[in-house]
């Protein structure tokens, strides 16, 4: 039982670093930890009674450990997300206009056209070209029409 318990010790701690949110993986190794503990049960006679608590002990962190790694993913993240656009609201009628950080739509314009923009954004890619056009990163196409007189 010893050597098992060693070595069931480090699958344990392996696991719990290397597969976490992993549920499939982190369940089949709790289930390896409940076969042992029930193996241990069936053979209390074999163990002195301080050794027999501390295994208990221990399994029972095992499985919390294991709980925390299957848990651990599934967690929202702690840190806010980064805005690149917001709505602003102007008081007239109509759609509020939607703002971009000028730094990131002069990058983003850089690695793609306006309608890979829009996309991240989550907005058309007519609104993405005006506010580039607003803040002078890209010039104005020609005319559509001209005035003969």
């Amino acid at each position: 039982f010893r050597t098992g318990y060693r070595l069931l010790c480090d699958d344990v701690r392996v696991a719990a670093l290397t597969q976490v949110g992993d549920p499939q993986r982190l369940d089949s190794k709790r289930q390896e930890v409940l076969a042992f503990i029930a193996a241990a049960e069936q053979h209390v006679h074999l163990f002195p009674p301080s050794e027999y608590q501390t295994l208990t002990a221990s399994i029972s962190a095992m499985l919390d450990c294991l709980e925390q790694a299957r848990l651990a993913s599934q967690d929202p993240i702690p840190t806010p997300t980064l805005s690149v656009s917001h709505t602003e609201y102007n008081g007239r009628r109509g759609r509020p206009s939607i703002q971009i950080d000028r730094d990131f739509l002069e990058a983003a314009l850089t690695l793609r056209g306006p309608a890979g923009v829009a996309s991240v954004v989550k907005c058309s890619a007519r609104t993405i070209r005006r506010r580039a056009l607003d803040l002078g990163l890209v010039e104005p196409g020609p005319p559509v029409y001209r005035d003969v007189d």
